[in-house]
C-alpha cells in the first residue's frame, strides 16, 4: 500500500514539472513616459521653435538629480544646441537659450518649467501643464511661473519667540506651558 502510495506520488510530481514554467504576458504600459516628447510639444506649441530659427543653447536641468534626456533635437526638428555646465556656455557665446526643468508626471499629465532667453537679453520663464493624448504630448496650458510671480512666505517675526527674560526660574512650581501634569502624581509613593 506504501508503495502504491509512492509511485502515485512521484507519478503526480512528474506530471507537475513535465508543463514547465507559465509564460505570464507582461501587463500593458498605462503610462509611458519620454521626457523628449514633453520638451518638444513646449519648444513646438509654446515657443513656436523650428529648424529654420538661428541656433540656440537647449539646458536640461534636473534640479535635485542629473537629468540628461538623449533628445535628437534635428529630427524633432528643433535647431537646438543641448549644453551643460559654465563650460558648455562659455563654448557656445552670443547665442539663445532655453532651459528645460525635470518634468513632474501626475495622473492627469504632467508639469515641466522652462525658460527662454533670446538674444535680446530678456528671459521669459513659464510653468507649462502638458496633456496626453495616446501616444502625443501637447501643451494645454503655459503660464507665468509661481515661484517668480508669488511672494515668499514671511519670515518668522522676534514677537513669534519666546523671549528668554520670561523663563521659569528653577525650582519653581511653575508648569511648562505645554505640559500636562496630572495632580497628584500617579507615580509618587503613597503616603
Amino acid at each position: 500500500m506504501k508503495r502504491i502510495g509512492l509511485i502515485a506520488g512521484v507519478a503526480l510530481a512528474a506530471a507537475a514539472c513535465s508543463g514547465g514554467p507559465k509564460e505570464i504576458p507582461p501587463l500593458e504600459a498605462k503610462f509611458v513616459t519620454n521626457d523628449c516628447d514633453l520638451v518638444a510639444a513646449v519648444a513646438r506649441d509654446n515657443y513656436k521653435l523650428t529648424r529654420t530659427d538661428p541656433p540656440m543653447r537647449a539646458m536640461m536641468v534636473g534640479e535635485d538629480l542629473d537629468w540628461r534626456p538623449a533628445c535628437n533635437y534635428q529630427a524633432m526638428g528643433f535647431n537646438l544646441v543641448e549644453v551643460y555646465g559654465p563650460e558648455g556656455v562659455a563654448a557656445n557665446p552670443n547665442m539663445g537659450e532655453v532651459t528645460f526643468y525635470r518634468p513632474k508626471y501626475d495622473n492627469d499629465g504632467a508639469e515641466l518649467r522652462t525658460a527662454i532667453s533670446r538674444q535680446a537679453g530678456t528671459t521669459e520663464r513659464a510653468l507649462c501643464r502638458l496633456a496626453r493624448t495616446g501616444n502625443t504630448w501637447s501643451v494645454a496650458t503655459c503660464g507665468a511661473d509661481p515661484r517668480e510671480t508669488q511672494p515668499r512666505a514671511p519670515l518668522p517675526s522676534p514677537a513669534d519667540v519666546t523671549p528668554d527674560s520670561k523663563l521659569p526660574a528653577p525650582g519653581s512650581r511653575t508648569l511648562p506651558r505645554d505640559a500636562t501634569i496630572p495632580e497628584p502624581d500617579p507615580g509618587a509613593p503613597t503616603p
